[in-house]
């Protein structure tokens, strides 16, 4: 008869160490609750760093923003106290802009009549022609401007009436070149000649228009200098 190999017994370790767990079921109920708790204590003490963290950072920000909201509005003040400085010094100049600006508008059809008078006594002749009569008209700064006195000439800044006294009749064709090339002269019209009686001498009635160059543009002059400064 042959003998059979035995099976080997589940749980037993053939050649282990006997040992044998005789602490009562309690003792191992109170290591597994001592291990939750330290599980537990160690949750407690993460989530009160997270939310400890959370609040500090929170906190720095809100200080930041503190600090850049301090620093706008101080720089906000300063502004105003700039603004309140420059005020006087920005309504000066905006007083000195009107009054120029006036200026240039009261002025605008401004003639002067003296310097116009002396360059077209330069070219009559000297102790042939002398002035009987003058008549000036110009429109003032707030009227229409004058009327060409025809379609191909220059717009008149003003009319000048000019009577004169010759011993002989006079040479028309010269007096209209001469008056003509006068500067500042747009047109020239003789409009008559007469020998009145009982007077001595012919009387020659010129119609001189001016043109704008005639203008004395004083103020306009001034305010071109001023911004070709400023441009340099």
């Amino acid at each position: 008869m042959s003998a059979r190999a035995a099976k080997p017994t589940p749980g037993l370790v053939l050649g282990a160490e006997p040992r044998a767990n005789l602490l009562p079921p309690e003792v191992h109920e109170r290591v597994k609750a001592r291990r939750t708790r330290g599980y537990l204590v160690l949750l407690v003490i993460v989530v009160f760093l997270a939310t400890a963290g959370g609040f500090a950072f929170a906190s720095i920000r809100a200080l930041s923003a503190q600090s850049s909201l301090a620093a706008a509005q101080t720089r906000t003040l300063e502004l105003i106290e700039e603004k309140a400085t420059y005020s006087e010094v920005i309504a000066t100049t905006s007083a000195l802009a009107l009054i120029t600006d006036t200026q240039v508008d009261a002025t605008s059809t401004e003639i002067i009549w003296g310097e116009v008078f002396d360059r077209i006594g330069l070219v009559l002749p000297v102790g042939k022609y002398f002035v009987a009569s003058i008549d000036a008209s110009f429109p003032a700064p707030w009227e229409p401007p004058l009327l060409e006195s025809g379609p191909l000439q220059e717009a008149r800044a003003g009319v000048l009436t000019l009577q004169l006294v010759t011993e002989t009749f006079p040479e028309g064709a010269a007096l209209y070149r001469s008056i003509s090339e006068v500067e500042g002269i747009a047109d020239v019209r003789l409009e008559t000649v007469e020998l009145p009686e009982g007077q001595s001498g012919y009387r020659t009635t010129i119609l001189i228009a001016l043109s704008a160059d005639s203008l004395s543009d004083r103020w306009s002059d001034e305010d071109e200098e001023g911004a070709d400064d400023e441009g340099e």
